[in-house]
């Protein structure tokens, strides 16, 4: 029969603790960087999406800035095409405007 004092029992069975806690330290450390990887990517996305909005609003205006000097003019002969897209762009503006204060709206009713 072997005896075991209580210090060496402690030792034996801390080993098992010892190792796991090491094992799990390494496992977070590896989640943390994963993490943080689709952090930095997700902040990527949201640029990138904000830049392409920006632009997008840009050229609309410029569309809209042409289509209105272009009709101003005498000889260029507009038909009703040109007043169509025109008022297609304007709704459209107004619609994604909606669409966004709607998402600020929810953002802020889930933040609260």
């Amino acid at each position: 029969m072997v005896t075991l004092t209580i210090s060496e029992l402690i030792g034996i069975l801390g080993v098992p603790s010892v190792l796991s806690g090491i094992f799990m330290l390494i496992i977070q450390r590896g989640a943390n960087k994963r993490e943080k990887k689709r952090d930095m990517e997700e902040k990527a996305r949201c640029d990138h999406e904000y830049i392409m909005m920006k632009e997008l609003g840009a050229a609309t205006t410029l569309d809209v800035v042409t289509a209105k000097i272009v009709q101003k003019i005498p000889d260029a002969h507009c038909n009703g095409d040109m007043q169509r897209a025109l008022d297609d762009v304007i709704d459209a503006k107004c619609k994604h405007q909606e669409f966004m204060n709607m998402q600020g709206i929810a953002y802020m009713r889930h933040n609260n």
